[in-house]
């Protein structure tokens, strides 16, 4: 369930990647890996419960499918400075497991990619649509889904959608003790405003907190106009949530979010001090 891939450079830090639901492990030509590989020493890439490698290791809930994913990455981590960039479940699964690894790692730092802490009851009721049968035969997934999970690919699917379900006492959903965590640890997020399953629709998820947008901010990539600042050229660490726009894969497209994923990712390596040593 664990893939390793050396860095270009020698750090300190190594990186985690953790892929969203239905996916497996992103691989060394993936646009994430590719980017982290200038940065850090090592890329870890994880292959999720149920998914890829592991699909034979169905989990029957998010706290089974925790642990599970703990015993995966917690040898790997231990007394590292670890950067972990989670997509979606991904992200859930790291923000579930903070404090295990927070226990072992040197020092830690998150950046979870379409991951919302707050989805409303209307949300809810997509994402189980989302994860159905006929959702994926619609799609035209089909196919993928039997070469990424063979024939198990409709009991994943289901299984995905039931840890949804606020009915279920191990749930994906976040609590008020999870979404205080995040406020207090050193964990940021890319949020998609058009993102069907976990939209925010251009909202905070801290409403009291500072925000930026950078759906507003794509002159940066010409040079930020004088009268428009770049927002992340302070290396503030108090803010915690970057908006943008996207849809699942399209973060990772490289004509779609990932120009923006990219900036912010790079920003915050920037910030952290994490350089090669070239």
């Amino acid at each position: 369930g664990l893939f390793e891939y050396l860095g270009e450079v020698s750090s300190e830090w190594v990186a985690v990647v953790v892929h969203g639901s239905t996916q497996i492990h992103y691989d060394d030509r993936h646009l994430l890996v590719r980017l982290l590989k200038k940065y850090v020493s090592v890329i870890y890439s994880v292959d999720l419960p149920g998914h890829g490698s592991l699909r034979s290791n169905l989990p029957s809930d998010v706290g089974e499918a925790t642990e599970l994913f703990l015993q995966t990455v917690l040898p790997v981590v231990e007394k590292k400075k670890v950067l972990f960039v989670g997509f979606s479940l991904g992200g859930i699964l790291t923000i579930k497991g903070w404090n295990q690894l927070k226990n072992v790692a040197e020092q830690l730092v998150g950046i979870m990619i379409g991951v919302g802490l707050f989805i409303s009851d209307e949300r809810l009721t997509q994402i189980r649509l989302f994860f159905s049968e006929r959702h994926y035969r619609i799609s035209g997934w089909v196919r993928r889904m039997e070469e990424l999970h063979g024939s198990s690919w409709k009991k994943l699917v289901r299984a995905v959608g039931s840890w949804f379900d606020p009915n279920f006492q191990n749930n994906a959903l976040f609590t008020d003790q999870d979404r205080k965590l995040v406020l207090h640890e050193q964990i940021f997020f890319i949020i998609g405003n058009r993102d069907q399953a976990f939209s925010l629709d251009g909202f905070s998820i801290f409403p009291q907190e500072s925000t930026v947008d950078l759906v507003n901010y794509t002159p940066l990539f010409i040079g930020p106009p004088a009268t428009r600042p770049d927002p992340l050229s302070d290396c503030e660490s108090n803010h915690r949530v970057f908006i943008i726009a996207g849809h699942h894969f399209s973060y990772f497209h490289p004509k779609a979010a990932f120009p923006i994923v990219k900036y912010v990712i790079e920003r915050i390596i920037h910030c952290l001090g994490i350089f090669d040593d070239r």
